[in-house]
C-alpha cells in the first residue's frame, strides 16, 4: 500500500476524517508527546522545575507512550477482549503514575539509580522490539508482521524527513523576519522551540499513517526490487567483506600466536547486525528452503559466522582478564550469547522465521536489565567488593569515616594510595556518597571515572 493510498485523496473532508480517527485511536500518545515537548521547552527556558520533576514527567510520558502504543495495536486484534485491555491499560497507567510521583517527590528508594535508569531504557527497547509482532501472534508465518514492520519504518523515516524540511523552512523564515525587522531574540531558544513544536506534528503524521484493521494484514510474499537489490548487492557484499577480513585476521593471530584485539568484538557485532538486517529484509522470499538465497541465509552464512563467534569469545575473555568487569563488557558478553543462539537456531530450524530473533533479544533485555539486580548493579557491587578488599588490610571498612580514611591514605605508600583512590573515585562517580562513606563527600574531593576499567576498547 502506497503512502498516497494510505492518505487517500487530499480533500479537506478526507484529511479531517483521518485526523479525527487518529486522534480517537492515539489520543493518549499525542498527549504524552505534548508532555515531552512541554518539558523540553520548559527546560531550555530555565523554568524553575527541579531535575526530579523533569525526569519524572519524561519517564511518565515516554514509558506511557511506548507501552500504550503496544497495547493499542494489540487490542485492535482482539475486540472481544476490549474490557480486559482497558483494565490492563488502567493498571499500567496507575503504576506509571505512582512511579513518576515517587520520582518527582524524590522518595528515597533502596536501589541503584543507574540500575533503575538502565531498567527503564531496557523496558522501552523491549516494547519497541515487540510492537511489530503483537498483532500477529497467531499467524503461521511472519509475512504480515514483516510488511507491518516495513511500513512502520518507512512512515517513521517519512515523518523525520518532513520534520527536517519544515524545521529548515520555518527556521529560515523566522530568522529572516528577525533580521529584516531588526527584532532581537535568543536565536538558540527560538530554533529549539521550533524544532520541538514541529516534532509533535511529525509524530502526528507518523500516527496518521500507521495501518489499522485489515490494512495491517498483508500476505504478499514479495519485496521491492530496490530493497532486494540493496540487500543482495550492497549489504551482503559488505557482510562477506567483513567475514573475509576477520578470517584473514584469524589466520594472522594463529601464525603469530597472539590473542585477539578488543576491536574483534565490534567487527563481529557488525557482521551479526548486517546478517540480521539481510535476513529480515529478504524474509518474504526465504520460504522456499531449496532456493539458493535461502540456503545462503540459513546455512552458509551462519556456518561461516560461528567460528568468528569463537574468535570474539577469546577476545572478550582477554578483555575481562586484563581490565575487569564493566557494564559495556557485560552487555557484549550477553550479545555474544545471543549471537550463538541466532546462528545455531538458524541452522536447526526448518521454517525461516524472524519473529523469534527479536523476541529472544527482548526477553534477554528483560532478564538482564529490567530488574533491580541488572548489569549496572552487578558492576557496582563488584567494584564495591574490590574497594573493600583493598582497604581491609589497613583496618578500614565500608561505610568509611572521612577523617580516618584520609589519615590512613596519607600513611600508605604512593602506589597503593593511588590504586585505592582510583577505585574510590570510580565509586563516587557512579554511586551516592553515602553508599561508601558515613557522611557527605567534602566539597574539595573531586571524582572521575575509573580509566583503567572503562577502556573504550571493550
Amino acid at each position: 500500500m502506497s503512502i498516497k493510498e494510505k492518505l487517500g485523496s487530499l480533500d479537506m473532508k478526507t484529511l479531517a476524517d483521518r485526523l479525527l480517527a487518529t486522534l480517537k485511536r492515539f489520543w493518549s500518545l499525542l498527549l504524552c508527546a505534548a508532555g515531552i515537548c512541554t518539558v523540553s521547552i520548559a527546560s531550555i527556558h530555565h523554568v524553575d522545575w527541579s531535575d526530579s520533576t523533569i525526569f519524572g514527567i519524561l519517564f511518565l510520558c515516554t514509558e506511557g507512550m511506548i507501552i500504550d502504543f503496544l497495547m493499542i495495536v494489540w487490542a485492535e486484534e482482539h475486540p472481544e477482549r476490549k474490557t480486559a485491555f482497558c483494565i490492563a491499560r488502567s493498571i499500567i497507567w496507575a503504576l506509571l503514575i505512582g512511579i513518576a510521583t515517587c520520582i518527582i517527590m524524590e522518595v528515597k528508594l533502596d536501589f541503584d539509580k543507574e540500575a533503575f535508569i538502565l531498567g527503564i531504557l531496557s523496558v522501552q527497547i523491549t516494547i519497541m522490539l515487540l510492537i511489530p509482532f503483537v498483532s500477529f501472534l497467531k499467524k503461521g508465518t511472519d509475512i504480515e508482521a514483516w510488511h507491518f514492520t516495513r511500513r512502520l519504518i518507512l512512515y517513521l523515516l517519512l515523518a523525520f524527513f518532513v520534520y527536517a524540511i519544515i524545521c529548515i523552512g520555518v527556521g529560515l523564515l523566522i530568522f529572516g523576519i528577525l533580521a529584516l525587522f531588526d527584532i532581537s531574540l535568543d536565536d538558540e531558544k527560538v530554533l529549539f522551540d521550533i524544532a520541538v513544536g514541529v516534532l509533535w506534528f511529525a509524530y502526528l503524521l507518523f500516527l496518521l499513517l500507521v495501518p489499522s484493521g485489515e490494512k495491517k494484514h498483508d500476505n504478499t510474499q514479495m519485496i521491492s526490487k530496490v530493497l532486494n537489490g540493496v540487500i543482495k548487492y550492497v549489504l551482503l557484499v559488505l557482510l562477506v567483506a567483513y567475514i573475509i577480513v576477520l578470517y584473514a585476521y584469524t589466520l594472522k593471530i594463529i601464525f603469530t600466536w597472539e590473542l585477539p584485539k578488543g576491536m574483534v568484538s565490534w567487527c563481529v557485532t557488525a557482521v551479526m547486525v548486517l546478517y540480521i538486517i539481510c535476513y529480515t529484509g529478504l524474509y518474504p522470499i526465504l520460504n522456499d528452503k531449496d532456493s539458493r538465497i535461502s540456503k545462503i541465509m540459513r546455512v552458509w552464512l551462519p556456518s561461516a559466522i560461528l567460528p568468528l563467534l569463537v574468535l570474539m569469545t577469546v577476545g572478550l575473555i582477554r578483555r575481562f582478564a586484563d581490565y575487569g568487569i564493566t557494564v559495556p563488557r557485560l552487555y557484549v558478553a550477553t550479545a555474544l550469547v545471543w549471537y550463538y543462539a541466532v546462528c545455531i537456531s538458524m541452522l536447526c530450524i526448518r521454517a525461516p522465521r524472524f519473529r523469534w530473533i527479536f523476541s529472544s533479544l527482548a526477553i534477554l533485555l528483560l532478564i538482564t536489565s529490567a530488574q533491580p539486580f541488572n548489569f549496572s548493579y552487578i558492576n557496582h557491587k563488584v567494584h564495591i567488593n574490590k574497594f573493600q578488599r583493598m582497604i581491609e588490610p589497613y583496618g578500614l571498612t565500608i561505610p568509611l569515616d572521612w577523617d580516618i580514611y584520609s589519615a590512613t591514605l596519607d600513611s600508605l605508600p604512593p602506589d597503593i594510595k593511588d590504586n585505592i583512590q582510583t577505585e574510590e573515585h570510580y565509586l563516587l562517580y557512579h554511586l551516592d556518597n553515602t553508599d561508601i562513606f558515613k557522611e557527605e563527600k567534602p566539597s574539595w574531593i573531586e571524582t572521575q571515572p575509573l580509566e583503567e576499567t572503562q577502556s573504550s576498547d571493550n
